[in-house]
């Protein structure tokens, strides 16, 4: 899990130009905030993941999470989700490149959602037969809540992409604008995938 830790930090770096990594930082840059009655052992896993969380990251605005704990399909564990995307803000580093709104609001150094609004929308399926402990030694039937919740996180701050495939086809979601995570990723020669000289939209 340290590697996707440090892959985004590196995303992070060539983004924004620089970096703050404070590994001993005792600072949550996270604000939870529960929509459903959880158990006190299920907030204290959360509350574990996202304080590691920050000891990777640095931002001056708050990051806001409503967490869900919630029934859900047996096939779904849990999920993490930026609730909006922005582009074009205060400082943003590439234009018509959309970023989830935690990383801007981190960029931009504001609030630029509604500051009651959440940047993340974490879900956590209460069906599971989740393992609530922070070794990492769940029994072949339990699933291990910690890190799940330290893999789904690094979605909601922005390791997700816009890209998808149909019928073969790949294209870009919605408006057709990449997320700022698609600018990373090149295929096996090392060609970026948002170069339309080599891939175009639908092909």
């Amino acid at each position: 899990m340290k590697y996707i830790f440090i892959f985004y930090i590196f995303i992070s770096t060539l983004s924004f130009g620089q970096i703050t990594y404070k590994p001993n930082d005792t600072t949550s840059y996270f604000a939870l905030h529960y929509q459903y009655p959880t158990p006190d052992s299920v907030k204290s896993i959360i509350s574990h993941a996202v304080y590691d969380i920050s000891r990777a990251i640095y931002s001056k605005e708050k990051i806001s999470i409503n967490v869900l704990w919630v029934s859900q399909d047996s096939n779904i564990e849990a999920s993490c989700v930026p609730t909006s995307f922005v582009q074009n803000f205060k400082n943003c580093p590439k234009t018509n490149i959309l970023y989830p709104i935690a990383l801007a609001e981190k960029i931009a150094e504001l609030d630029i959602n509604n500051p009651s609004d959440p940047d993340i929308l974490m879900t956590i399926n209460k069906n599971m037969t989740w393992y609530l402990g922070l070794d990492s030694k769940p029994t072949n039937q339990q699933v291990d809540l910690y890190t799940i919740l330290l893999h789904e996180l690094c979605h909601g701050l922005g390791l997700v992409t816009n890209f998808n495939v149909l019928n073969s086809l790949g294209y870009i979601n919605g408006i057709g604008l990449p997320f700022i995570f698609d600018t990373f990723l090149v295929d096996s020669k090392g060609r970026h995938l948002l170069d339309s000289t080599i891939y175009q939209n639908n092909s």
